[in-house]
């Protein structure tokens, strides 16, 4: 019976030359050759979960769900988890024929959040920037850019030193090769982009409707909640939501 058995299981000489679940003769194979094996299984191996994730917010500045998203959920998680997720923001949304979907004041203002992640200093670009613009809804929604432009430069007030950089990339061409960029960072996330805002987690999307931002948090936490520090902080947003 042995012989049998033997003359079954797939011969080798390579780790290669063997299924993914197998391994060339992984604790001897005596005188008869090396055949495959299955894998011993590594518990340490199955318990394995990342301590970080990577979030995507694709959005425009002119609307209104992308600032309840930047408001309502971003900004509390990044004050809060901020050591656990790396948060990426694509400004740039549904445009058709050059034009966004909230007209040009939507443009200006997608080109300055691209604009203060290049200049401006940590604590004031990328997120926090985003936050702060898209309050102003009124501004980017008209084709006042003088308003947007003062809007922004309020945003940035503790970047003093690199206003100047930030204000040239946001109205020359550094802007609108910003804004080209993250179209096209878009598309390779999101071919074809229904919503915004639309947000994935490690390129899983998990937000693509209104209804969705509400189930973000959960969707978040399913990915960390083998962290006691988030584990805390999920459980204690939980309880917030109840309450509301």
């Amino acid at each position: 019976m042995s012989r049998v058995r033997r003359r079954a299981q797939r011969q080798c000489r390579l780790d290669a030359h063997c299924p993914s679940d197998s391994v060339c003769c992984a604790d001897g194979c005596g005188h008869h050759g090396k055949i495959c094996k299955k894998k011993a299984r590594n518990s340490n191996a199955l318990a394995y979960r990342p301590s970080k994730v990577n979030m995507t917010v694709i959005m425009t500045s002119a609307s209104a769900e992308s600032q309840q998203f930047l408001t309502s959920y971003l900004a509390p998680l990044e004050l809060s988890l901020r050591n656990y997720v790396r948060v990426e923001v694509v400004p740039f949304g549904r445009v058709e024929n050059g034009g966004c979907q909230h007209g040009p004041g939507d443009c200006l203002g997608n080109r300055l959040i691209s604009c203060s992640e290049r200049h401006l200093a940590a604590a004031d670009r990328g997120v926090a920037f985003a936050v702060c613009l898209t309050k102003y809804q009124h501004q980017l929604r008209s084709a006042d850019h003088s308003a947007i432009l003062s809007a922004a430069l309020s945003c940035a007030e503790g970047s003093r030193r690199n206003t100047k950089a930030f204000y040239r990339c946001a109205v020359g061409p550094e802007g609108y090769q910003l804004f080209a960029a993250a179209g096209r960072r878009q598309y390779q996330l999101v071919p074809f982009l229904s919503y915004v805002p639309t947000v994935l987690i490690d390129g899983e999307v998990v937000v693509r409707s209104y209804g969705d931002m509400a189930k973000f948090p959960s969707a978040l936490c399913s990915k960390l909640d083998h962290l006691p520090q988030v584990r805390s902080y999920c459980q204690s947003l939980g309880h917030q939501q109840v309450k509301k």
